[in-house]
């Protein structure tokens, strides 16, 4: 099976495009899911349907084994909308948000007006939350990182 690829340029511009109005007078953060719809697992090859507008991916081995019996009459688990696998683009975005956090993180957020996502690290078990804590409020600055994706040594450098 051969899918196309959707640059990281291409795809950073697709999302500021989408939201480009929200960039434009507050910034705009896009929360992403980095698990897949069908297995709930850590995406491994993050794809979408060339005309999907959602921005979650799913994952392209699930995706086949979940449709290998629908050939063309596939569906996008997100929207349902028909996507057969030749319609299918790798998201090198994704790919890149995936190099760069924890295995731990199901979720991030990207800051469009920036070019950096953030996510918070995984909690301890004797992490408690109160709202008004200030000892808790530290404990989830600490635990939370960016990354910034705009540049090129982005996988070598993580900001705390």
């Amino acid at each position: 099976m051969q899918v196309s690829v959707l640059k990281f340029e291409e795809a950073l511009k697709r999302f500021r495009m989408k939201y480009a109005e929200d960039i434009d007078e507050v910034g705009a953060r896009v929360s992403l899911p980095l698990c897949d719809q069908y297995t709930m697992c850590r995406l491994e090859t993050p794809v979408r349907g060339r005309h999907c507008s959602h921005d979650a991916c799913f994952d392209l081995k699930s995706y086949v084994a979940h449709n290998s019996r629908r050939g063309p009459e596939s569906k996008c688990p997100f929207c349902g909308r028909l996507t057969a696998a030749s319609t299918l683009q790798v998201d090198e975005l994704v790919l890149r948000i995936l190099a760069n956090t924890p295995p731990s993180v199901k979720t991030i957020d990207l800051d469009l007006g920036q070019g950096t996502i953030s996510f918070q690290a995984k909690a301890t078990s004797n992490d408690q939350i109160f709202q008004n804590d200030e000892n808790t409020k530290q404990k989830q600055e600490k635990n939370q990182a960016v990354i910034n994706l705009t540049r090129d040594d982005c996988d070598d450098e993580m900001e705390e």
